[in-house]
């Protein structure tokens, strides 16, 4: 029975922390949304500098919900793209789409992760 009010605890505070990052990402607010542990980016790249793809104010991180470091590195390689896949594209698109309106389920998701 402690175990299980434990793990209800547990849960419900990280539950608090996945509303509060969503926040924090809906209001720009850097502090409170969660560093991503990125690859670095060659000063080379022709894109990354001038639209803070990466960074501490960049859009990978605004855009960065991923659990995993893979999921993190995927993201940063979908930005970084210099010669996209229009038809990936395209699917991504529809599961986005299709996810859009499933928050509960991304929230939960995410919980169990």
């Amino acid at each position: 029975q402690h175990g299980k009010i434990e793990r209800s605890i547990r849960n419900h505070r990280t539950w608090q922390y996945i509303k509060r990052t969503h926040i924090a990402r809906m209001r720009l607010d850097w502090e409170h949304i969660p560093d991503a542990q990125v690859e670095p980016v060659s000063p080379e790249h022709p894109f990354a500098s001038d639209l803070d793809i990466v960074g501490p104010r960049s859009l990978h991180r605004l855009l960065n919900t991923a659990i995993s470091r893979e999921g993190t590195k995927r993201l940063q390689q979908w930005l970084l793209t210099t010669v996209p896949d229009k038809d990936a594209i395209a699917r991504r698109q529809v599961l986005v789409r299709e996810l859009t309106p499933l928050s509960l389920f991304r929230d939960r998701l995410t919980l169990r992760s």
